[in-house]
C-alpha cells in the first residue's frame, strides 16, 4: 500500500503520538499512501524556446562573449565581436518562434519545496476525514478545529514540517493548494497518431527558471502545441 514511499516514522511511534477515534494503524497507513502518491508526480520541464531566449536577451545591456558545450560537458567561451553577432543574429531571426523541447523527466520532488508537499497532503488528507468522519463542523469547513491539529501534528509527525504548526497553517496551505492544484494534471499526447492520456504535466522554462515556480503564473500549453520529445 505505501508503495516506493518509504516512512520516516515507524507506525508504533506514530499511534503513541497520535489521538484519534480511528484505527490509527489506518490511519497511518493512509498517511503514507497520500504521500506515496503526491511525492510521485511527474513533470516535463521543457527547454527555453527561441521567444524565451530573445526575451532574455533583450533584459541584457550587451552581450560580449557566447559558449559552446559540447554533449561530454567540454566548453569554449568566445568573446569575438564578429562570431557574437552572427550567434545573437540567428537567434533573434526566429525570436517568435515558440516550439517546445522536452529537457528532462522529473518528480515534483525535484521541482517543489515541502510546502508544495504540505498542501497537497493536507487537503487529501482532510477530505477523506470529512468524507469517512461525519462529526459536527462548522457550515462550510471542510474538518474540525482538533482535526485541522490532527493533521497538522501528522505534518510534522511525518516530517513536512520543522515543528507543529498552528491551524493559521493549515487555513494557509488549503487556500495555497487551490492554486497547486492546477499544475498537476492529466496530459494528452498524441504518439504515432493514438491519443494517451498520463498522469503528468509540462513546466515551461520560464516557469521552472523563476527563484519559486510554484508561485509563478502556471501556463497550461494550448491545443495543437507541438513538443519534441529531446534529452530523456
Amino acid at each position: 500500500m505505501q508503495g516506493k514511499y518509504k516512512p520516516v516514522i515507524a507506525c508504533d511511534n506514530f499511534c503513541k503520538e497520535i489521538q484519534f477515534q480511528g484505527n490509527k494503524e489506518e490511519l497511518y497507513m493512509l498517511c503514507c499512501y497520500i504521500l506515496g502518491v503526491v511525492s510521485d508526480i511527474y513533470f516535463f520541464k521543457l527547454r527555453p524556446t527561441a521567444k524565451d531566449v530573445n526575451d532574455e536577451l533583450d533584459k541584457m545591456d550587451e552581450v560580449v562573449s557566447v559558449t559552446f558545450t559540447d554533449k561530454t560537458g567540454k566548453s569554449i567561451t568566445v568573446n569575438t565581436e564578429s562570431i557574437v553577432r552572427e550567434v545573437l543574429d540567428a537567434v533573434k531571426a526566429d525570436r517568435n518562434d515558440t516550439a517546445y523541447e522536452t529537457d528532462k523527466l522529473c518528480k515534483i520532488t525535484d521541482v517543489a519545496d515541502t510546502t508544495y508537499l504540505q498542501s497537497m497532503f493536507a487537503m487529501e488528507l482532510a477530505t477523506f476525514i470529512n468524507s469517512y468522519f461525519p462529526v459536527k463542523r462548522r457550515k462550510d469547513s471542510l474538518v474540525s478545529v482538533s482535526e485541522q491539529e490532527l493533521i497538522m501534528k501528522i505534518l510534522y509527525l511525518f516530517k513536512l514540517t520543522p515543528a507543529k504548526a498552528t491551524n493559521n497553517r493549515f487555513r494557509q496551505l488549503m487556500m495555497l493548494y487551490k492554486s497547486f492544484k492546477p499544475n498537476v494534471g492529466w496530459a494528452e499526447l498524441s504518439m504515432d497518431g493514438i491519443k494517451r492520456v498520463l498522469p503528468l504535466a509540462f513546466i515551461k522554462w520560464k516557469q521552472c527558471n523563476s527563484s519559486n515556480w510554484q508561485t509563478t503564473e502556471y501556463e497550461k500549453n494550448n491545443i495543437g502545441d507541438t513538443v519534441t520529445f529531446k534529452g530523456m
